[in-house]
């Protein structure tokens, strides 16, 4: 596709380069990710609260809990956020209160994005904050709970992958 753009003489744009920052986290190429990342600028109030939480995910992957930080206080404050907002928020802060070791309040956070990504049908959203909350439970030392958030994560992955 950027080839494609390149021999046109354009540049991609934002939402390309979005959907290539999620790319690379799905694929836990996490450093480009964020290489990836640096190079987009917007004014629009939707894709900048992607990039951040993309930033957020390629942060967490690489442990670079200051990067992590940074986004999680950078996310937009508004009295009702949408659906995507509310749940890529929670994600984010339980990716942080994780990483300080604040595991009830991680398992919590990932419930929240859980439920909202749920209303949202966002299934495969839904597998990822499920498995923040098992690692939340783990880390508590709740085994059983987490193997329970886990077979949840692998019935919303199912129920992602039939609907693609």
């Amino acid at each position: 596709m950027r080839g494609d753009l390149a021999l046109r003489g354009d540049q991609p744009g934002v939402e390309l380069e979005l959907v290539a920052m999620a790319s690379y986290c799905r694929l836990e190429a996490y450093q480009q990710a964020l290489e990836t990342g640096r190079k987009i600028t917007t004014s629009d109030p939707a894709l900048k609260e992607r990039h951040l939480f993309l930033t957020g995910l390629a942060a967490d992957g690489l442990k670079d809990v200051a990067t992590l930080a940074a986004v999680a206080k950078a996310f937009p404050h508004s009295a009702k956020p949408p659906l995507l907002e509310q749940a890529d928020r929670a994600e984010i802060d339980s990716r942080l209160a994780m990483s300080q070791g604040a595991f009830g309040k991680a398992e919590t956070d990932a419930l929240r994005a859980v439920t909202a990504r749920r209303d949202s049908l966002d299934y495969r959203g839904m597998a990822r904050g499920l498995d923040c909350a098992a690692r939340a439970a783990r880390g508590a030392g709740q085994a059983e709970r987490a193997a329970g958030y886990a077979r949840r994560a692998s019935e919303s992955r199912a129920q992602a992958d039939s609907k693609s």
